[in-house]
């Protein structure tokens, strides 16, 4: 097809001109971004459409980028490759949010704490199980997931669970995990299993600074609220 009857002819090589003029995004729609991401598993065809289509199906941008695999592969919009390749991109996403939880805080302030929780959680469709490593110096300096999706509810497992806090090496640990589209009070299971969790690990000289849960507006703190004790 000749530039003169196909509408997208050079459309991508613009498309990558404005970014290059704009790298922070600042005069591109969600759809725009979403439309460049395509690009990379879409090799030739318009991209426009398919962006428009799934920020419609999920909502926005993030919600598209935080799907889980298993969910965008069955959409309908998109293929195999592409699917694995948004989910991609969204896993690294919530890895480097999870990471600025590592970088930036010190348990000396819970405030800090539950607002890179919330934000390490943000728009997770998928329930998550996380440690946190505690330094001397009180500063978050480890996280890892110990799972996700069904393998989160390791929570309840409690073997399972020891076996991996005893893992990680750290003297102080926090656990956090989230309530996805929920509030983030904790369910009886919850509480049970961090009450189980606590007492095994102060015989392994092992400190729960915290367990902290995720909801859709908040986040919930066990040592807040008293139902954690020697904390320091």
């Amino acid at each position: 097809m000749s530039n003169e009857t196909n509408p997208h002819a050079g459309h991508r090589q613009r498309m990558r001109e404005r970014f290059s003029a704009d790298p922070l995004l600042t005069g591109f729609s969600e759809h725009e971004i979403l439309e460049m991401l395509l690009y990379y598993s879409v090799p030739r065809a318009d991209t426009n459409e398919t962006a428009h289509s799934l920020i419609s199906k999920y909502g926005s941008l993030d919600a598209v980028l935080s799907t889980p695999l298993s969910e965008l592969g069955k959409c309908g919009l998109i293929g195999g490759n592409t699917a694995r390749s948004l989910a991609f991109i969204g896993s690294v996403c919530g890895y480097l949010r999870r990471g600025l939880v590592r970088r930036y805080v010190s348990v000396n302030s819970l405030k800090d704490v539950k607002d890179h929780v919330y934000a390490a959680f943000k728009d997770e469709r998928q329930e998550l199980l996380l440690i946190y490593g505690v330094n001397q110096n009180k500063n978050v300096v480890f996280t890892k997931v110990l799972g996700s999706g069904n393998d989160s509810k390791i929570l309840y497992d409690h073997d399972a669970l020891l076996k991996e806090v005893m893992s990680v090496g750290f003297r102080d640990i926090i656990l956090a995990h989230n309530h996805p589209f929920a509030g983030s009070s904790p369910s009886l299971q919850d509480v049970e299993a961090t009450n189980k969790l606590m007492i095994s690990l102060k015989d392994l000289n092992i400190t729960l600074l915290d367990h902290l849960i995720a909801g859709d507006t908040d986040v919930y703190s066990f040592r807040e609220n008293g139902r954690l004790f020697d904390l320091f």
